[in-house]
This record gives C-alpha cells, structure tokens and sequence, in this order.
C-alpha cells in the first residue's frame, strides 16, 4: 500500500525533522507501507484555507489506489471536525487508512464504532485547546474594554500615539477634531442636510486617516452616531465609558441622534421570561421558532406548553406541554450513556490522546519560554554596545522598549497556554462522566442550566408534532452509536 507522511508545525520555530523521523521508522517497520509521498509544512490545523492540506487531500483523491496517511498524533493532522467528514468519505470508500501512530490507531473502511469514537474524541481534546486559548484572548479584549482601552485603530478626529515608556494612547487630533465637532453642531442645529455638511467638511480638507482620500456619506453617518466622540465605544452591541478625552458633550450627541432618527424611534428591551426551550427549537413544518408559556388550571397547578409562534395561523403545528419534550430529551441523554466498564476501557484508550496533547503544551510553553530569554540575551549584548559606546543611550532606550513589548506579549501567551492546559484537562477528565450522570444532572438543575446542557448536547432541534427531532453533538453521537452496538466490546488494540 502506498503511503503519505504528512509532518506539520504550527509555526516557523518548530521544526517537523523529529516528526518525520519517527514516521519514516514507523514505515520502514512496517511490511504494508510503500514509499510514495513526504509532505512537510507549517500551516495551523485551525484555517479556514490549508492550502498544503489540500495539496494532501488531492493527492488521495487522484489515486487509483487504497492510500496511508501517515501522521504523528491526531493533532498534527487536524484541530476541528470540518477535515473529518472529508477523511471519513475517504475511509468509508476503501481510498484512505490513516495511521495516528503515537496513539496507536489505524481507521480504515473496516474500522469499528470503538476506534472512531477515539478519533473523533482525539480531536475533540485537540480543538477544546485552541477553544481555550480563544476564550483567553476574548477575556483579555474583556479586561481592556472594562479598563476603558479601545484596542483598534482610533475613530477620526483621534489619533493614535505611542507614550515614551512603550505604552499606547488615543489623544484628539486638533485639526480633524475641530471639524469633528463643527459637524455635530451643524448637524444639531437642524440647518443643513448630511451632504451639505459633507460638501463643507471635503472643502476644509478632512480626509480619512486609512486612505487619505475624501469622506463619503457613508463616513459621515458613522461619525454622528458614534458615541466614542462623547466618552463611550460600542463593541459588538456592548458599550464600555473610556478613558480618552471626549470631543464633545452627551448632549449634542443626543440632539443629533434625535434629529437623525426623526425624534419619534424608541428601543424598547424585552427580557426573556425562564423557560428552558425558548429559542433553542424550531417548527419542524414552518421553521419559525417555538415559544413558551404557562396556564394554571382551576386546580391551582401550573403548567407549561410549547407553541409555534405561528400556532395561529395554517402550518400544522400543535399546543403541547413541554413535559411531553422533556421526557425526549432525557431519552436522547440515555441512548448515549455506556455501561461504566466501557467508560473506563474507552478512558484508558483517551489517555494516550491526553498524554499527546500535554506534550504539546509543554513544547509549545517550551518555545515561548526560549523566545523570552532570547530577547534577555539580545538585551544583555546591546547594553555591553551601549557600555562600549557603540550604540547612542537613546538608541539604546528605543531597542529594549520594543523589546520589552515583544516579551509582555510572550508573557501574556504563556499564561494563555498554562490556563488552556488546566481548562484541557478539566474537560478531557469530565466528558466520559458528564455522560454518566447527565439524566440526574439534567432533572435537577435549573432552567438556565437545563438549556446549557442542552446546548452541549443536543444540536438542529425541531418539533413535528409531538415528536422532537434533534441531532447529537460530536462525541455524543458516536458514543450512541457504541451504545446500540457491540463494537465497543470488541478488539483488544491489535493496531500495527
């Protein structure tokens, strides 16, 4: 059979000679390999766009026969499921085994159940790492906007500046915010219409600071409705006070708004009453979503139904209550529960997965931590050259400050990594549990946490009639799929 080693790195620092040593000896130990194709690249597993990944998958497709790939771990191949399913249509037509040779799994068109649980666990854990680094990122921009930091380009009429000590700042820009304000004034006053202003702003010479080229009318809308100019910035719906200097005051920001929405637009915020479904199903015959609310009976017992929020009208939907939907939902949870000595042979199996994805925090940790005393090492030679008068104190001073920046952000990575692994291992160690006990955890927690689970669960939720239609999430729906079978008894590992 011919094979395809594929060694891939997630950055320019690492290097894939060890990866493709240890496949190369892999290959050579094994009598069902041919030589065919190497592929060595550094293209992150999480891109929309792999282009060398593809090179890899065309090659598959253009072969008239069965090939093996050939990687290192799961993650070197893949971080997300979206390769999966494109891998999966491969086995399942006899074109492709893949050979993950740190955990000791072979998946071909006779793979069972079992073994393709491991593979989509495997990637799971892999994907749950870059999710944790997200989320720290995310809750970083967080702390920046409650410390009032805008962290993109400055709105015109501010400019962006770098203080002496390294830091950044947004200070007004005089001349642009001058006119800034003048159109806010104009505009309040009710006396000349967005392109009369626009015309006055373009003659007096306001441009835009990324192109240098005149404002349009799209430019000058954004500006009026901007709140930044008053002290506030909006990220994504959500408004956080700065620290900078306003421009202008709320009140002629609110005259404008005023006279820009016709003085008669109100917003109004409708809080969400607690139900568990709200939002999360759709109508199965209309698609419109499915709402709730409740009756009491004479008896004084409260009740809660689900309704399309069309019942109304002709698309057949029907008024049932929600205990009917909840006692499906517990079923779904039981048709992925497995027996506990399954549980504890398909961990011990995962284990080699963790264990992979623990080296390669610890590689990846490694790599920041040789960049940060890489930078104290240029530091410490640069400032031997300033002693010895061959650089100027100032060229000096300029030389640690950006290098100082580039550590503060090394700095903050690791402890990106360090929080990702804890958060890893959090998850790797509960998955297999969760699934355990999901029915007792469901029914007795409350409506917020109810539609949390569901949400982890249960995915494309719809009501036909009074049968809910639903997909399982990934691994959930493999571990169903054990469940129904007798696959997960099967073969003691005997993979090559």
């Amino acid at each position: 059979m011919k094979s395809i080693i594929l060694a891939r790195v997630s950055t320019d620092d690492q290097k894939t000679e060890p990866q493709t040593a240890r496949m190369l000896e892999y290959r050579d130990h094994n009598d069902r390999l041919d030589k065919w194709l190497e592929f060595e690249f550094d293209e992150s597993s999480t891109k929309d766009q792999r282009v060398k990944f593809e090179a890899v998958i065309e090659e598959i497709r253009k072969s008239k026969e069965i090939v093996a790939l050939i990687v290192e771990t799961i993650d070197r191949l893949q971080r997300s499921f979206k390769e999966s399913v494109l891998l999966d249509d491969f086995r399942k037509q006899g074109k492709l085994e893949i050979h993950f040779i740190r955990e000791g799994l072979v998946l071909n068109k006779e793979s069972n159940s079992s073994d393709l649980l491991r593979w989509d666990m495997g990637v799971m854990f892999a994907r749950s790492y870059v999710l944790q680094l997200s989320d720290n990122v995310k809750r970083t921009r967080e702390k920046q906007l409650n410390n009032g930091q805008w962290p993109h380009r400055a709105p015109i009429g501010y400019k962006n500046i770098d203080l002496p000590d390294g830091s950044k700042d947004i200070v007004p820009d005089t001349k642009r915010a001058q006119l800034i304000v003048g159109a806010f004034e104009t505009y309040a006053s009710g006396g000349k219409s967005l392109e009369m202003i626009l015309k006055d702003l373009n003659s007096k010479g306001l441009t835009s600071p990324l192109s240098d080229c005149a404002l349009v009318l799209s430019h000058l809308a954004t500006i009026l409705k901007n709140p930044f100019y008053y002290g506030w910035m909006v990220v994504k719906g959500e408004k956080y006070q700065h620290k900078y200097q306003p421009i202008i005051s709320k009140d002629l920001f609110d005259k404008c708004q005023d006279i820009r929405l016709g003085r008669s637009k109100t917003k109004y915020r409708y809080a969400g009453k607690p139900f568990a479904y709200r939002g999360l199903i759709k109508c199965d015959h209309c698609g419109c979503s499915i709402s709730s609310d409740t009756k009491v009976k004479k008896s004084g017992k409260q009740y809660t139904y689900l309704f399309c929020t069309q019942y109304k009208g002709k698309c057949g939907a029907i008024r049932l209550r929600d205990k009917i939907v909840d006692d499906q939902v517990i079923e779904a949870f039981k048709s992925f529960q497995l027996p506990r000595d399954v549980i504890e042979r398909v961990n011990y199996k995962l284990n080699l997965v963790v264990e992979n994805e623990r080296k390669y925090y610890k590689q990846s940790s490694d790599d920041i931590i040789k960049q940060i005393m890489e930078i104290d090492r240029r530091i410490d030679l640069m400032y031997q050259d300033r002693l010895a008068r061959r650089i100027t104190p100032e060229n000096y001073d300029k030389f640690v400050i950006k290098e100082k920046e580039k550590q503060e952000d090394l700095n903050a990575q690791l402890k990106d990594h360090i929080k990702a692994d804890k958060s890893f291992l959090i998850n790797v160690s509960s998955v297999m549990e969760l699934s355990n006990h999901i029915v007792e955890l469901y029914q007795s927690s409350e409506v917020e946490e109810k539609r949390q689970i569901i949400n982890f669960t249960l995915s494309n939720l719809r009501l036909k009639g009074e049968k809910l239609v639903f997909n399982l999430k990934t691994p959930f729906n493999l571990m169903a799929l054990c469940a129904k079978t007798s696959d997960w008894q099967g073969q003691e590992d005997s993979n090559p």
